[in-house]
């Protein structure tokens, strides 16, 4: 399929240079249909990630991490790899061999020990993999799994996202956090519909 050109609007680009020009775990706390994923994606690629890690408690929030990479043409050099899939570890090494930058995208419990995922990242992945990006972090972000999915494989970086990141939002600084609200959609001035109180 024909790629389509991404004409990313000055908050996403704006997140990315912010996320880019800073160093370790972040926030990226955007309400919703701010294009989260997008956002995500500009960053890596322009961090010059190789090997990305996309997960949540939820199988719904793979969707559009799934489809987005797959269709702008800015990010044509990333692997799309459904962790669900059977073959996803042969095509993680097909990526791998091709020098190719590969995105995995799965959920938290996919990578829990009680599933061999894990096991079989930590050997694909011996060095670590440069990024592991929670989505939908509000939901179970602080819990066990996911604590020790982050203390099992080295990741070069942590992104949370979030557009409900109350909670998250107390343990990380303002260089850190990227925030995208109602209140800044309505002052961009970017032509989203307003909310009309009656």
């Amino acid at each position: 399929p024909i790629r389509a050109q991404l004409d990313p609007r000055p908050y996403q680009q704006d997140f990315a240079d912010q996320f880019c020009s800073t160093d370790g775990d972040f926030l990226l706390f955007a309400k919703c249909r701010s294009g989260k994923s997008v956002m995500g994606m500009m960053a890596a690629t322009q961090a010059d990630f190789k090997s990305l890690l996309v997960v949540s408690l939820r199988t719904s929030a793979a969707n559009s991490w799934l489809s987005d990479p797959k269709t702008f043409t800015v990010f044509h050099e990333w692997d799309v790899i459904d962790l669900h899939d059977s073959d996803a570890a042969d095509r993680i090494k097909r990526s791998q061999a091709e020098g190719r930058r590969t995105l995995m995208v799965g959920t938290v419990q996919g990578a829990d020990d009680k599933y061999p995922l894990k096991a079989k990242l930590k050997r694909l992945f011996p060095n670590g993999i440069d990024a592991m990006f929670l989505d939908e972090c509000h939901i179970g972000g602080l819990s066990q799994t996911v604590k020790t999915l982050k203390d099992s494989i080295s990741f070069g970086r942590v992104l949370e996202i979030s557009g409900t990141a109350f909670k998250a939002s107390f343990f990380y600084s303002k260089d850190n956090t990227f925030v995208w609200d109602y209140n800044r959609e309505q002052a961009s001035g970017l032509g989203m519909p307003k909310m009309s109180v009656t």
